[in-house]
Parts: C-alpha cells; structure tokens; sequence
C-alpha cells in the first residue's frame, strides 16, 4: 500500500486473454478504460492490451472496507499467485491485498479477467500495522526494568537548591550514562541485569572546599587558606562523580507481576571530593513492579507501577570522609495512553540515614508529572521521556525545589538472544 498496484493474467498458469489492471489511490484501472466505484458499488470494466480481442470483466466485485482499512473485494472466481514478496489472501470468496508491494500476478478464468486489487486512503496516511504493532510490543518490552531488551539511557536531571547554606538559589546538574545490560539464564526464563551508572555532574560550589574534609577546629584556626574558603565556598565544580553498579536477577516477563532481587555498589571515582563520597559501599537492591497489559482506560492493567529501592553502606575509602548509610528508592506510576505512551512520574527518593533531625531533614521526598514516548530513528528504536518534579521534604540547610528530567535511550539488540 502506498503504491501504485499492477496485475496481469499469467499464460504460463492458465490461457487467457492478457489484462493489465493498475490502482492509483481508490481508483481501478484496467488497461485503458477506468472505473472508480464508490464503496458497496459494483466494479464492472471493459478493456485489453496488446489487440487482443476484448473480453467483459464481469460485475460480480463488491468494494467495501475492511477493519485494517484495506479495501476489499468479493469474487469467487479469482485467484491470485503471489509475486516476489507480495502477500496475498483468498479467503470465503473476499480478497484482501495484505502487503505493500508493487505487483501480483492473477491467472484468468477463461475469457474473463476479474483482476481485484486496490488501495485506501486510510492505508496511504497511517504505518503499516505490522511496524505499529513491533513498537507497541517493544515499548511493553522495555516496561520491565529487568526485560530482555538492550536501553543505553542516557539521563540529564537539572536540580535547583536551596537552603541556609546558599546565599540564592542554585542549581547542580548531573548527567548520567546508565545502559540497561540483560543476560538471559535459566533457558531464558529469568535475565541477569547488570546496570552501571557512569556520571557527569557539576556543583554550585569550590572545588577547594574538598580541603576542609576532615580538617578540625584547630586545622582551619592554623591554616589562612581553609579559613577563606569557609568564607567563600561558591563556585561551580564540574566533572566525574561516583559511579554505580547495580545487579538484579528476576524472571522474564512483560506484564504482570515481577519481583527482583539483588546487589548494588557505590565506587569512589569523582575526579574532585566535592563531587563523590569518597567511600566504598554496598547493600542489596530489590524490585518490584505491576505491568499492565493494555491502554487507554483506567482499570490495573492501564498503569504501570512498581518501585526500585537501593541501600548502601559504606565499607572503606576515605578517613577523612564519613561513614555513609543511604538509600535511593526510585518509584513510578505511569498510565498507558497508548501502546507506547506512558503519562506519570518516576522520581528518585533520597533517604540519609546518618543526618541529624527528623523525617524532612532525612528524607527528600519528590512527586511529578511527565511522559514518555518510542519513536525510531531510521532502522533504531529510541525511547525518551521527560518530567518535571518537585520536592515535598529536604532539610532546611541544603534543600532540592525543582528537578527538570530527561533522558533518551537507544534500543540495540540482545547479542545473548
């Protein structure tokens, strides 16, 4: 579809006179005389090619519409062989062209030559079904945060500050590289995921500032330089932060429940101390996910919801830096507008164990509204998302407000599968 048609009777099949018949939009042409019935019409025409002597196609065609908007017609007399790639389909006396294809061959019955192939408007302006449907089930694919499928995400989240510790407000900026790698085990029934998070991120303050970890009361009174940078600690540090490698093992699925369990680590690699830790850590990491399995209402298997916690302790690194407990638990909730459309948030809680205070000043606790789409690039699957976040708790000192999120991932092929 989205081409002109051409059939012609075959000799080498069956004798008969030579048709030609061509469709250029909803209108049927048989060699030079034409006709353009409206649906539920009959098609009847007269012609031949090449002086033979003409025979009369018959009106015995009725036109109307199928449900893939692919018009159909009704003759029990014709039969049609496939040419090249060309699919063609006769069943209970309806003809119904399935493939785009330029050329089909038909063999006549006798005199006549009921040469059936057409085309819709609706066929030229939407995708092919099968390319939708492909999308459609790699978006439910890439759902599962533990499926089969290969994600390099790479992630930017633009974070405005606040607190008593600025003298306005700030912003931090941190791009991530986190490629979503899947093993298949068990004959492919369950995948091992492994995730690494590779950073770029950039802080409203000094690199210097590094110099007063660890440094007491008496290291800044004895030293002129700490001392001014206690003063005046602003600035803006750029560069590589610590990494992260999170391992799951969960079942293969695309829908319904899913349940993962695993380990998480934390590497010191910040290329300045303002930008990382300093310290080893690890501790288990877990999933668990509800995916729905169809789209545009809002009954359980419209949404897609679930949660990915992660907690570390620190084991070694450096002394000068504090011991570390953490946790980052990233929850979603997204509706399915359409099959590869998702209308929700999933942000990133950030929960400090070790800081003084109550729930607000351990917790940053954000919500927010977003989206996330599948489109291709040429012959590549891409997914991307955006959404806008904000944050209900923080402590009072250093306090994220807003969060602006976006990500774009390329889908690649599984080289285990």
């Amino acid at each position: 579809l989205g081409f002109d048609h051409t059939a012609r009777t075959d000799d080498s099949r069956q004798a008969g006179p030579v048709a030609e018949v061509s469709t250029d939009g909803s209108r049927a042409s048989l060699a030079s005389s034409s006709y353009a019935p409206p649906l539920g019409d009959t098609a009847t025409t007269v012609s031949t090619i090449g002086g033979v002597t003409k025979p009369t196609v018959e009106g015995s065609s009725k036109l109307r519409e199928s449900d893939h908007g692919i018009l159909q017609y009704a003759s029990a007399d014709t039969q049609f062989a496939p040419s090249g790639d060309t699919k063609l389909s006769l069943s209970d006396a309806d003809l119904t062209t399935t493939s785009s294809d330029r050329f089909a061959t038909a063999v006549s019955d006798g005199a006549e030559a009921r040469l059936l192939l057409a085309q819709s408007a609706q066929a030229q302006s939407s995708p092919p079904a099968s390319q939708a449907d492909d999308l459609a089930k790699l978006a439910q694919k890439t759902n599962n945060p533990i499926g089969d499928a290969w994600l390099l995400i790479v992630q930017n989240d633009t974070t405005t500050l606040d607190g008593d510790a600025f003298r306005e407000t700030e912003v931090i900026n941190v791009t991530k590289f986190q490629p979503v790698l899947s093993v298949p085990v068990l004959e492919g029934a369950w995948n091992f995921v492994i995730r690494p998070v590779v950073q770029v991120t950039s802080v409203p303050v000094d690199k210097d500032v590094g110099s007063l970890f660890g440094a007491g009361p008496s290291d800044i009174a004895a030293n002129p330089g700490l001392a001014s940078i206690i003063a005046d600690p602003y600035g803006r540090t750029t560069g590589l932060g610590d990494t992260v490698l999170l391992t799951l093992l969960g079942p293969n699925t695309d829908d319904g429940w899913i349940f993962a369990g695993g380990i998480s680590q934390i590497f010191p690699t910040a290329s300045e101390d303002v930008l990382g830790q300093g310290k080893y850590q690890i501790g288990p990491a877990g999933l668990i996910v509800r995916l729905g399995n169809d789209y545009g209402g809002f009954g359980i298997e419209h949404f897609n919801i679930g949660a990915l916690p992660q907690q570390w302790w620190s084991y070694a690194g450096d002394d000068d830096r504090e011991s570390t407990s953490q946790m980052d638990i990233q929850y979603f909730i997204n509706w399915k507008a359409t099959p590869t459309t998702l209308i929700g948030m999933t942000p990133n809680i950030s929960i400090n164990w070790e800081a003084e205070g109550g729930f607000d000043d351990k917790v940053a606790l954000p919500i927010g509204l977003g989206m996330i789409g599948l489109f291709k690039l040429g012959k590549l699957p891409v997914r991307w998302g955006t959404e806008v976040q904000y944050y209900l708790t923080g402590p009072d000192n250093v306090g994220r407000e807003w969060n602006l999120r976006f990500f774009i991932a390329p889908i690649i092929a599984n080289p285990f599968k």
